[in-house]
Protein backbone atom coordinates (compact mmCIF):
# COMPACT_ATOMS: atom_id res chain seq x y z
CA UNK A 1 0.00 0.00 0.00
CA UNK A 2 1.27 3.45 -0.94
CA UNK A 3 -0.43 6.72 -0.18
CA UNK A 4 0.23 10.39 -0.56
CA UNK A 5 -2.33 12.56 1.17
CA UNK A 6 -1.13 15.72 -0.57
CA UNK A 7 -1.92 14.23 -3.98
CA UNK A 8 -4.91 12.27 -2.65
CA UNK A 9 -3.20 9.17 -4.03
CA UNK A 10 -3.88 5.70 -2.63
CA UNK A 11 -2.39 2.68 -4.39
CA UNK A 12 -2.44 -0.97 -3.41
CA UNK A 13 -1.54 -4.29 -5.00
CA UNK A 14 -0.53 -7.78 -3.88
CA UNK A 15 3.17 -7.42 -4.84
CA UNK A 16 5.75 -4.64 -4.95
CA UNK A 17 6.06 -4.96 -8.70
CA UNK A 18 2.31 -4.57 -9.13
CA UNK A 19 2.12 -1.62 -6.74
CA UNK A 20 4.86 0.14 -8.73
CA UNK A 21 2.90 -0.44 -11.94
CA UNK A 22 -0.29 0.80 -10.29
CA UNK A 23 1.50 3.89 -8.96
CA UNK A 24 2.83 4.71 -12.42
CA UNK A 25 -0.63 4.29 -13.92
CA UNK A 26 -2.25 6.55 -11.31
CA UNK A 27 0.42 9.24 -11.68
CA UNK A 28 0.03 9.24 -15.46
CA UNK A 29 -3.72 9.62 -15.04
CA UNK A 30 -3.30 12.52 -12.60
CA UNK A 31 -0.73 14.17 -14.86
CA UNK A 32 -2.94 13.93 -17.94
CA UNK A 33 -6.10 14.98 -16.12
CA UNK A 34 -4.69 17.87 -14.08
CA UNK A 35 -1.12 18.94 -14.90
CA UNK A 36 -1.70 19.11 -18.65
CA UNK A 37 -5.10 20.76 -18.34
CA UNK A 38 -5.54 24.51 -18.61
CA UNK A 39 -5.99 25.96 -15.09
CA UNK A 40 -9.00 27.94 -16.26
CA UNK A 41 -10.86 24.70 -16.93
CA UNK A 42 -10.26 23.33 -13.42
CA UNK A 43 -12.03 23.85 -10.13
CA UNK A 44 -10.14 25.55 -7.31
CA UNK A 45 -9.31 22.20 -5.68
CA UNK A 46 -8.21 20.72 -9.01
CA UNK A 47 -5.95 23.75 -9.58
CA UNK A 48 -4.33 23.10 -6.19
CA UNK A 49 -3.70 19.49 -7.17
CA UNK A 50 -2.31 20.68 -10.51
CA UNK A 51 0.16 22.97 -8.73
CA UNK A 52 1.25 20.18 -6.39
CA UNK A 53 1.88 17.89 -9.34
CA UNK A 54 3.83 20.57 -11.21
CA UNK A 55 5.92 21.29 -8.09
CA UNK A 56 6.80 17.63 -7.58
CA UNK A 57 7.09 16.19 -11.09
CA UNK A 58 8.95 17.37 -14.15
CA UNK A 59 7.88 16.23 -17.60
CA UNK A 60 10.70 15.57 -20.04
CA UNK A 61 10.57 14.75 -23.71
CA UNK A 62 12.74 11.89 -24.88
CA UNK A 63 14.15 12.29 -28.34
CA UNK A 64 14.45 9.20 -30.50
CA UNK A 65 16.91 8.72 -33.29
CA UNK A 66 16.09 6.93 -36.49
CA UNK A 67 18.46 4.25 -37.72
CA UNK A 68 21.38 5.52 -39.74
CA UNK A 69 21.43 8.93 -38.00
Amino acid sequence: VLHDDELDLHVFAPTREQVVDELAEQLLFLWDAYARESPERLTARARQLREKLLDRIQEITLATQSEGS
